[in-house]
């Protein structure tokens, strides 16, 4: 087959989308013009391949192409090896950035048992993580439970209202991270801008919306039943926050590995550090939460990176170099 061009670090055009909790930072995050000044934006979907969306890129030579189609054209070149063969055909991550400017609905994700078992063979559970990026002072989430529930107090809790009674608040900063497995009930906060990096699944339970109506002055659907099957009802010995430090000089912090993905955090005051890729089976995603530098592959290809932007780097591409002058913080993600 003939290919349209070699493969370079890819930027999507970002899909904004209008939630009720939503509101205008994204498009200032993201350096957007021309958005609709009224629309309230609460999620950019940055790398997706779903019903709902799939990403388009947004420059270069292959402007216009669709995900789905990159990957039908590249397949393991653009993926790697054992990501094509586990996923093929599809793209397993949903990569996004949120805005809270109201509290999100308290709400929890089936597994990958779960969800087919409810939604058919093809259907995905969501396993999620959060890297905040800026919060209001004051600024929480919900993340796990207080102590163990069970469903039936889950349910009476649900009919009473005072589900949050039993939830653990957490006072978020810049640079917190949260890992939610499926059955974690959880709720971001208003105030907190985040990255959030998931499984390829737009399946969500909501518990309890807080009495709050849409715009056509209805209530918003509850999944009490689902939610009820899908909750994790233990609590964790390790703990909800993950805990990591970043020392003077240190580039890369680890944050969350599980089967669905690995996360770093890469960290830079100034000057030049060439990233080796070559021991990894997978493409490459990288959030740029703080500062503006510049990206430049091994090919030559050379592009600027500002906070909000996102590359996707496919599996050919075997090792990077960055440079700034005023600092940068990348999140990297890849498939394990």
């Amino acid at each position: 087959m003939h290919l349209p061009c070699p493969l370079y670090p890819l930027r999507f055009e970002p899909y904004l989308k209008e939630v009720l909790w939503g509101g205008q930072r994204l498009p200032r995050f993201k350096g957007l013009d021309a958005t609709d000044p009224a629309a309230l934006y609460g999620e950019s979907w940055e790398v997706a391949q779903l019903p709902a969306h799939c990403s388009v890129v947004a420059e270069g030579s292959l402007k216009g192409y669709r995900l789905d189609r990159l990957i039908s054209l590249y397949g393991p070149v653009f993926m790697g090896e054992k990501v094509y063969a586990q996923y093929p055909g599809s793209f397993p991550l949903l990569i996004k950035y949120i805005d809270a400017q109201q509290d999100l609905s308290i709400q929890v994700h089936p597994d990958d048992r779960l969800a087919q078992q409810l939604h058919g063979p093809s259907a995905k559970g969501k396993t999620e993580m959060w890297y905040i990026i800026d919060a209001a002072p004051g600024a929480s989430l919900y993340c796990g439970l207080k102590s163990p529930i069970t469903e039936q107090e889950y349910r009476r809790r649900i009919a009473e209202g005072t589900i949050e009674e039993v939830l653990i608040r957490h006072e978020v900063k810049a640079g917190d991270v949260f890992f939610l497995p499926p059955g974690r009930i959880h709720s971001i906060g208003k105030g907190c801008l985040l990255a959030e990096i998931q499984q390829s699944s737009d399946l969500t339970y909501r518990i309890y919306d807080f009495m709050r109506k849409d715009k056509d002055g209805n209530y918003r659907e509850l999944h009490t039943d689902y939610a009820a099957k899908a909750i994790d009802y233990s609590i964790p010995t390790s703990g909800y926050q993950l805990e990591y430090e970043i020392f003077e000089g240190r580039f890369r912090s680890p944050l969350v590995g599980c089967e669905y993905f690995s996360v770093a955090l890469l960290s830079m005051t100034q000057g030049c550090q060439t990233v080796d890729l070559s021991f990894r089976d997978s493409f490459t995603i990288l959030q740029c939460v703080e500062g503006e530098g510049v990206l430049r592959d091994l090919q030559g290809y050379s592009t600027n990176l500002y906070r909000g932007d996102t590359l996707l780097l496919p599996a050919q591409i075997r090792g990077f170099v960055l440079e700034t002058q005023g600092g940068l913080k990348l999140l990297d993600t890849y498939v394990p």
